[in-house]
């Protein structure tokens, strides 16, 4: 994945290595994005790709998992002060994307959020 990004020209600082070298890798990054299935219903106990001691205030972590909306790896990121970045919201937008695509009209993004609040049974 990190060759096909770099290949793509968006950006020239992409870096793919084993999983188990992502603590020397935070400590320099801004963002961390869990694209991975662990911590989803029904493991929700699975261990967090990192944990708290590897994050750091300016971390900005998103997991793409929704269900639960707050997974190990979110509370992990709570823990360290870092900003969590719930799964809702990436499947909220790939669906409006997908809404628009089909219909050729803009999504109701706050009809189509409660709606996945509702099932998912996220309270704000």
């Amino acid at each position: 994945m990190a060759k096909d990004v770099s290949n793509s020209k968006l950006t020239d600082n992409v870096h793919g290595d084993s999983i188990d070298k992502i603590e020397n890798y935070l400590k320099d990054c801004d963002i961390l994005i869990d694209s991975t299935p662990l911590g989803m219903y029904p493991h929700v106990d699975d261990n967090p790709i990192a944990t708290a001691d590897m994050m750091h205030e300016d971390l900005v972590v998103n997991d793409i998992v929704y269900n639960p909306n707050e997974t190990v790896l979110l509370k992990e990121a709570i823990k360290a002060g870092a900003q969590p970045v719930y799964g809702i919201k990436m499947l909220l937008y790939q669906g409006a994307e997908s809404f628009k695509i089909w219909t050729g009209q803009e999504p109701p993004i706050d009809v189509m959020e409660n709606a996945l609040k509702e099932t998912l049974n996220i309270n704000d």
